[in-house]
């Protein structure tokens, strides 16, 4: 299995549209909002599984402590299931190097800006030759 490191780049846009296609019946990227049948990912980066207040984690989940980086994102997203025998979540995965790095793109913005993005958002910002999200929330809320 490759690294995070040797993944493509990701593209945010991409990634909000897997994000909405195959994530988001389950979970919400915006800091505070409620869980749905996944836990809210807002804040996911830095956070260490099994954590997030008001979620009914399974036990696995609590007991493997992951903390949560592109890393080991990226290798969770490739087959949950094997990552954290016992977790509850049924979602099979991303097979594509591509697809990982482009979602995890995107959660670094959306879990960071509190939501998810409409990728509408990022053809504005291209569009403005901006760089971002890495550069922040605080650019972000300038170029909207």
């Amino acid at each position: 299995m490759a690294s995070f490191g040797e993944a493509p780049e990701g593209k945010p846009e991409a990634g909000a549209k897997i994000f909405k296609t195959k994530c988001s019946q389950c979970h919400v990227a915006e800091k505070g909002g409620g869980h749905k049948q996944g836990p809210n990912l807002g804040g996911l980066f830095g956070r260490q599984s099994g954590t997030m207040e008001g979620f009914s984690y399974s036990k696995a989940n609590k007991e493997k402590a992951v903390h949560w980086d592109e890393e080991t994102l990226y290798d969770y997203l490739l087959a949950p299931k094997k990552y954290i025998p016992g977790t509850k979540m049924v979602f099979p995965g991303l097979k594509k190097p591509q697809d990982r790095a482009d979602l995890i793109a995107h959660l670094k913005a959306a879990t960071a800006l509190g939501g998810a993005v409409d990728p509408a958002y990022f053809d504005r910002c291209h569009i403005m030759g901006a760089i971002l999200p890495s550069d922040g929330p605080a650019v972000v809320r300038q170029l909207v």
